[in-house]
C-alpha cells in the first residue's frame, strides 16, 4: 500500500500516523534517519499477519508505504525490503 499527503496537513498527518501505530495498533516504532530526517518504520503483528512499513515527512509532503504478509515462522525482513524504496522516494521528494 502507498499513501501520500501534500500541503499544510502533512505535518499533522505524520504525527497522527505515529500516534496510531504506537497507540491503536500497538506496533513497534523506530526512527529512520537514514531514510529521511523525519521518518519512522513500524511493525505490527497479530495472529495471522505481519504489517511493516515506513512513514516519511519531507517538507509539505508525507508518504507512507507498507507491506502486509501472512505471518509464518519465517516472516521477517520486510523492513529491509522496503527501506531502499522509502529511501529512494524520499530522495526524489
Amino acid at each position: 500500500d502507498f499513501a501520500t499527503d501534500v500541503g499544510p496537513t502533512a505535518q499533522q498527518g505524520f504525527k497522527d500516523a505515529r500516534w496510531m501505530h504506537t497507540t491503536i495498533t500497538r506496533g513497534t516504532i523506530r526512527d529512520e534517519p537514514s531514510v529521511a530526517p523525519q521518518a519512522f518504520s513500524f511493525v505490527e503483528a497479530n495472529n495471522d499477519r505481519l504489517v511493516s512499513g515506513f512513514c516519511v515527512l519531507k517538507g509539505n509532503t508525507l508518504f507512507m508505504v507498507e507491506m502486509t504478509e501472512k505471518r509464518t515462522p519465517n516472516s521477517s525482513g520486510q523492513l529491509d525490503k522496503l527501506r531502499p524504496i522509502a529511501r529512494g522516494a524520499a530522495g526524489r521528494m
